[in-house]
């Protein structure tokens, strides 16, 4: 998952990325990165920008799945087969440890929100027989091992979303693999935990659920439910088991959601409700969470493109979101709900 921990700096202007005015960042000498499609949707240019000093790095990369994991951006390079590392004085390389191996159909990971700690899954085997190991180590490699094998299963596999506050559980989902690729946002269908120890596999609070959009941050989970007329959103505390039903709103032929994104304060959520229109295309509406108040509200006007959530700011006041369709980072307000581009290139995250 990518977290907002800072928002975009002005010094990007430098770098030509910036269009509007951006988000402060709350801590210097944090590294901000994005990537620029040059030559498709999945090849350009990943590009560092250090947000106390300036100073731009710049590494052709050609892949998916672009995700910060501590000091380090990692993705799949689909043509080679290999998980590939990228930091902003090297070129990219491939991960010292985390790679398909031979019978492997996938490989999925997961770091926790400090970086030190990074989980994987290793998925084998035909579709009505999968079979998934899950790994897990520091992220240097150290304290390496297998801590769950699952399977065969029937079109389904065993798949990382992050870890707990205290890093000692991974938190997984039993992924449907067909829908799950397909899929026009995150949702998962059976949330559990894993013990880094002893591999003991626990069942979080409510589930299996509906496939409907989750998100876990500071162990809050923020899980969609099927209510009576679409989604609502139960929300469920990890470490004390408190949990609240919140009425959301159900805006009329919105049947699509997911895409939850939890704030780093862990008090709000947001997610995307969306809807096919008569020519194919996909209109988006926000829902802002505020967890505390128990309360659920649509965050501005109804978009006309396929927006999706990436991070949020760290003071809560707004969320980024990318174009599936149109290159660029957008800034959402979370208090008027406005809409604003501010950067040029896909925001991919920060580098701790």
């Amino acid at each position: 998952m990518i977290r907002g921990k800072y928002g975009l700096m002005p010094l990007l202007l430098a770098a030509g990325l910036l269009l509007t005015g951006g988000v402060l960042a709350q801590t210097a000498g944090t590294i901000q990165v994005f990537f620029e499609r040059t030559q498709s949707a999945n090849a350009g240019q990943l590009i560092f920008e250090n947000v106390l000093t300036g100073v731009r790095d710049t590494a052709d990369a050609a892949g998916t799945g672009f995700a910060t994991a501590g000091d380090a951006v990692l993705y799949f390079d689909r043509e080679t087969g290999l998980v590939m590392r990228a930091t902003p004085d090297e070129q990219p390389e491939a991960h010292p440890f985390m790679q398909m191996r031979p019978g492997d159909t996938r490989i999925d990971w997961a770091a926790s929100e400090d970086g030190t700690w990074i989980a994987w899954t290793h998925t084998s085997g035909p579709s009505n027989a999968l079979v998934t190991e899950t790994w897990a180590s520091r992220s240097d490699g150290a304290n390496r091992g297998l801590i769950f094998r699952d399977g065969p299963r029937d079109g389904i596999r065993a798949y990382p979303l992050t870890f707990s506050a205290d890093n000692k559980r991974v938190y997984m989902d039993y992924q449907p693999d067909a829908i799950g690729l397909i899929a026009p946002y995150r949702q998962f269908a059976a949330l559990f935990a894993l013990d880094i120890a002893t591999g003991a596999a626990t069942s979080l609070p409510g589930e299996a659920g509906c496939f409907c959009g989750a998100d876990i941050f500071d162990d809050q989970l923020v899980r969609l439910v099927l209510g009576s007329g679409g989604f609502d959103v139960r929300t469920v505390h990890l470490r004390t088991e408190v949990s609240h039903l919140i009425s959301a709103p159900q805006p009329e032929s919105f049947t699509l959601g997911g895409d939850v994104l939890v704030s780093p304060t862990a008090q709000q959520a947001v997610y995307v409700l969306g809807r096919r229109t008569e020519s194919g295309g996909r209109e988006t509406q926000f829902v802002l969470v505020d967890i505390p108040a128990e309360q659920a509200r649509p965050l501005g006007d109804v978009f006309l493109e396929p927006l999706r959530p990436v991070a949020w700011t760290s003071d809560g006041n707004g969320v980024l979101l990318v174009n599936v369709n149109t290159q660029g980072t957008w800034l959402l307000d979370a208090k008027d709900g406005t809409l604003s581009q501010v950067a040029q290139a896909d925001y991919v995250g920060v580098l701790d």
